[in-house]
């Protein structure tokens, strides 16, 4: 899922939560008519109903079946998980070294405060030895937040020193 796509889902995700646990509840393939009781139900404006079918389709949450719709079945997936377990008491973002992947952990962040970012030790030396300029073209600046954790800070600190960033796969993974 490329990082707009990311993005569309976790604001449609916070904003509809209740709609789309009912809509993973039902495991078949959803009519029309179907799908906008749905939305009636949670409270759905009328006139708004087919630009959230719209947005849903766009943050792949909702698949176009040529005789309706279906749920994505990873989403399907998330959502049993966290209505089985519940929310972890702790998570841990391994993602890129850049400021697309410091953007990613904060929208991740802002909906799973728990959520800690990976940063090992170690970390100057990869920058040092393996950081790509050519990873931060196209990338919007990171500007510094009040809410930003201290391993937060520590990274983009490394990614303005070396004015590059570094793929995840180059640093060590965390022990299980």
């Amino acid at each position: 899922m490329t990082t707009p796509h990311f993005a569309r889902f976790l604001a449609l995700a916070r904003e509809h939560t209740a709609l789309i646990v009912d809509l993973c509840a039902d495991p078949d393939l959803l009519s029309r008519a179907q799908l906008l009781h749905y939305l009636e139900h949670h409270g759905v404006p009328a006139a708004q109903k087919d630009a959230l079918i719209d947005k849903l389709g766009q943050a792949a949450i909702l698949l176009a079946e040529p005789a309706g719709f279906t749920v994505n079945p990873a989403v399907v997936d998330l959502v049993n998980y966290y209505e089985r377990r519940g929310r972890p008491a702790r998570a841990l973002h391994f993602g890129d070294y850049d400021r697309f992947g410091l953007a990613i952990y904060r929208r991740i962040r802002a909906a799973l405060p728990q959520l800690m970012l990976y940063v090992p030790d170690d970390l100057a030396a990869p920058f040092r030895d393996f950081a790509g300029h050519d990873l931060l073209l196209g990338q919007p600046s990171l500007v510094a937040r009040d809410d930003d954790r201290p391993e937060l800070r520590e990274v983009a600190a490394l990614i303005a020193q070396y004015n590059a960033g570094l793929e995840q796969e180059i640093v060590r993974p965390p022990a299980a």
